[in-house]
């Protein structure tokens, strides 16, 4: 996975990593423990945003399948920024 030796700097220094696609399995290739939302950006995505710690990763998988999102929709774009 091209991204890996990114999000591990991002680890490692301290900070949280939010990710927002369709990785397979991500703790085989990033060999941590990756927490999965129930839903891209609703009631679950934003629960699991507030508690994730410093150090933890967060997979809001299969957010290209959304319509909102092949549509170009600002308001999920900026949903998905909040986070």
């Amino acid at each position: 996975m091209a991204a890996k030796p990114t999000i591990m700097k991002v680890l490692k220094d301290g900070g949280a990593v939010i990710l927002m696609s369709h990785l397979g399995r991500p703790k085989d290739c990033l060999e941590i423990e990756v927490h999965l939302a129930a839903d891209v950006v609703g009631e679950d995505a934003e629960k699991q945003v507030k508690r994730l710690e410093m150090g933890e990763i967060l997979l809001l998988e299969n957010v290209r399948f959304r319509p909102e999102e092949e549509a170009g929709d600002a308001a999920f774009a900026e949903k998905l920024a909040s986070f």
